[in-house]
């Protein structure tokens, strides 16, 4: 007969070393978690979003001697009008858009533009000219009353004037 003492025994102490290894390893396991809250909880708080305005909400601007009306944000207000153009400004005057009009317009400023180009804006093709880094020009012509019309204007605002000009 064989005697089963000494396999209990064996079964035993290799129970008591898997206990032991779990235990070091839950150790190791925790020691990393803490070291990856640690990590985590020194990461930069996002960056202040008070700077920038929180509601733009966007106005209709019409300009009945040009014949022209499109829609423009909150950050700028009607700073001059005449009846033959218009300035829309932020109080820095770093956005603006500028609206003149007439039947001819001497070419006082191709000097400085870099590249021109052209655009259907409502029907009409216009001619689109970047003056410098954030400024372009659009001339464009009444399809009614066939008068020139400039805008000089901020390249974040271009896309927003073409989709929603109106010739009145």
């Amino acid at each position: 007969m064989k005697k089963k003492g000494p396999y209990l025994l064996i079964a035993a102490l290799i129970l008591i070393l898997f206990f032991i290894g779990g235990v070091q390893y839950g150790k190791a396991v925790e020691k990393t978690n803490k070291a990856i809250e640690t990590i985590l909880s020194t990461t930069p708080a996002p960056s202040n979003i008070t700077s920038q305005p929180k509601n733009i909400t966007f106005s209709r601007f019409e300009h009945k001697e040009c014949g022209v009306s499109f829609v423009y944000p909150s950050l700028l207000s009607v700073v001059n009008e005449s009846s033959t153009g218009a300035r829309l400004a932020n109080k820095t005057i770093t956005d603006k858009i500028d609206l003149v009009c007439g039947t001819d317009f001497s070419e006082d400023s191709v000097e400085g533009s870099q590249a021109t180009s052209s655009a259907l804006i409502s029907g009409v093709t216009a001619s689109i000219s970047k003056l410098d880094n954030n400024v372009i020009k659009i001339n464009i012509t009444h399809p009614k009353t066939g008068q020139k019309i400039r805008f000089k204007l901020n390249n974040e605002l271009e896309i927003l004037l073409k989709d929603t000009l109106i010739f009145l």
